[in-house]
């Protein structure tokens, strides 16, 4: 009788002229439900952590209602095969909703309490009891909150602990849309960017409950439980309440270096609304957050001043100018950059040791332009002299602009957007502008003229072939941060290939800017222009470092040779290139030991090895 019933609503839905619009013009993701049910019923080897002892219980907890518990099962089997399993997991449901307890709860779902499930009852306060029962009862725990409608990957709940350990004061959320201000107002909820990668803590960052959020103990203000305040100012948006409890109580938001970028829904029709279901995304997406939100800052008028403060302090993209004797140019220089049309920019010029006039020059602009920071040090190199600004850059994103060249006014809003719109850890330009000391100019292309964005090995490596310099790209700052990646620190004119390799090689994808210009003036003092010495012999070390770094990863050996390959397609253009620049007294020793580097083959069983 039931499947009559079944087959004659989805007969009747499938006829709806509402869900057929729904289905053409919906893409959402959704699983195989019949695969995973049979995989359901056998759970050996899984279900939540037995053996490992933790300091503090990791706890994943969420609620559901009886509209959505015929399948719920699915989200729960999910729950229960993580590769980073929980020590609890704990479904929430009202008492007033299943008066007969159990009786009340599907047999798929019962069954699952054998592998670690533990159902337990509350009142009803709707989908605040996701995680306000959980605070009560486990106020020393990390939290980890799901949503009941959601097929989550098996490395999801790894991808949150692996954050929070990396940031343990902050809450950590697979999912966030960055918050925007506008004239000391902050902008309507659907004008929110849902960011696609990575990010560092921050209150601009607004979890969104559906990916995963992970509350380490202490995190919310201590209202948080105020019942008769969150269903009076904010009902329907527990999201809400507990981003402002967040912001109240001085604790940051960040995103995962490996977040669920993609929600895998176990009912699509229902999340898009189609059957009505009411999802609090309906209800809330149409002004019911914007309302809401109003509501909290009314209250706690502090935590628009914690925004105010975070937005003036924030800096999308750090510029950093390395200067030697740089007196000619560095004014054409400066001038370009600090008219950028982006805003929140900083720029640390590093004077390496000036013996002209370029000290008194950035004194004169540093008294111009607050977001101007200067670094005196003794002369070490244009390496050193970007390491030292790095150390000390505030930015998402950092740049490099030579002393001796300009870029045009938009080059790193551009540069900025793409990088943010693809989620890229690099965002590079696809040309160069080669200016000569003759007035003419010559259009150097990157090989990236028809993409937009970069993933694969192949055209990552594309660019460490094509485009050594650095110049013509921005780099997120966390990036260089978590491999310690910084320009070697000696005086040899390849320090710019060396960082170029070293990002691409970690960089999670490469966005590309086709309008963006950067004008590199042919400068014949310059370090990549002077004859070379012994001082450039270490060329070939740097080349070695980059093999053992790739050795050293957990890549799988195609990937390993791939990017040997790549290494050494540079390498041999590279040592051509030093040679044919050599003084004469020393090609000769250069040739024997460049040429010693390139007949190194690595085999198969000493990429493995390693």
């Amino acid at each position: 009788q039931i499947k009559k019933i079944r087959r004659k609503e989805i007969y009747r839905l499938l006829n709806n002229p509402k869900i057929i619009t729904v289905l053409k013009s919906y893409t959402l993701p959704s699983i195989n439900r019949d695969q995973i049910a049979c995989l359901a019923e056998n759970l050996k080897h899984k279900g939540v952590n037995q053996k490992q002892k933790r300091e503090r219980q990791l706890i994943v907890s969420l609620t559901s209602y009886p509209a959505r518990m015929y399948d719920i099962h699915l989200c729960l089997y999910s729950l229960l095969v993580q590769d980073f399993k929980p020590d609890r997991l704990i479904l929430w449901l009202a008492k007033e909703q299943f008066p007969d307890r159990d009786d009340d709860v599907p047999k798929r779902v019962l069954e699952l309490k054998q592998w670690g499930l533990e159902i337990r009852w509350c009142e009803d306060t709707q989908s605040y009891k996701k995680l306000i029962p959980t605070l009560q009862e486990f106020p020393d725990s990390v939290i980890v909150t799901a949503d009941d409608d959601i097929y989550y990957p098996s490395d999801w709940l790894r991808n949150l602990w692996d954050g929070h350990c990396e940031q343990p004061e902050a809450i950590i959320a697979h999912r966030c849309r960055k918050i925007y201000l506008s004239d000391d107002k902050i902008e309507p909820y659907h004008s929110w960017t849902l960011q696609n990668a990575e990010q560092s803590p921050s209150y601009l960052n607004f979890m969104t409950g559906a990916g995963g959020v992970l509350y380490p103990p202490k995190c919310l203000h201590e209202n948080v439980l105020n019942k008769s305040t969150f269903t009076k100012l904010c009902p329907h948006g527990d999201d809400i309440w507990f981003w402002c409890m967040a912001v109240l109580n001085g604790t940051r938001i960040a995103i995962p270096r490996n977040l669920y970028k993609e929600l895998v829904y176990i009912n699509p029709l229902r999340e898009a609304n189609a059957i009505g279901d009411g999802t609090l995304f309906s209800i809330n997406n149409n002004g019911g957050n914007d309302v809401q939100l109003a509501n909290l800052l009314d209250a706690y008028p502090e935590i628009r001043g914690k925004l105010m403060q975070e937005a003036n302090d924030f800096v999308a993209v750090s510029i950093i100018i390395p200067i030697y004797n740089a007196e000619k140019y560095l004014h054409r220089c400066l001038k370009s950059v600090m008219r950028q049309t982006l805003r929140n920019i900083e720029v640390i010029c590093t004077n390496d040791g000036s013996t002209d006039n370029s000290l008194n020059i950035l004194n004169e602009w540093e008294k111009k332009y607050p977001n101007l920071k200067i670094i005196n040090q003794p002369n070490a190199g244009s390496a050193a002299a970007r390491n030292s600004a790095i150390r000390i850059a505030r930015g998402e994103y950092i740049g490099f602009v030579d002393a001796d060249d300009e870029v045009s006014k938009d080059y790193f809003e551009l540069l900025y957007n793409a990088a943010i719109s693809e989620g890229a850890d690099i965002s590079a330009t696809s040309k160069l502008i080669i200016c000569h000391p003759n007035g003419s100019q010559q259009i150097k292309n990157s090989g990236l003229l028809q993409k937009k964005t970069i993933t694969s090995i192949a055209e990552r490596g594309k660019i460490v072939i094509t485009t050594g310099v650095t110049c013509n790209k921005i780099y997120r700052r966390n990036l260089l941060m978590r491999h310690s990646i910084f320009y070697p620190e000696v005086r040899c004119a390849g320090e710019d290939n060396y960082f170029c390799a070293m990002t691409a090689l970690h960089a999670n994808r490469i966005a590309v800017s086709h309008k963006a210009k950067y004008l590199y003036y042919m400068n014949s003092t310059s370090q990549t222009h002077v004859n070379k010495g012994r001082k450039d012999f270490h060329i070939i070390e740097f080349y070695k470092e980059i093999e053992q770094k790739i050795l050293s990863l957990s890549l799988p050996l195609s990937e390993k040779k791939q990017w040997l390959e790549i290494i050494n397609k540079r390498k041999e253009a590279d040592y051509k290139e030093f040679y044919n620049g050599m003084m004469p007294e020393f090609k000769e020793e250069f040739k024997i030991n460049a040429d010693a580097h390139l007949k190194v083959i690595y085999l198969n069983e000493e990429i493995q090895q390693h």
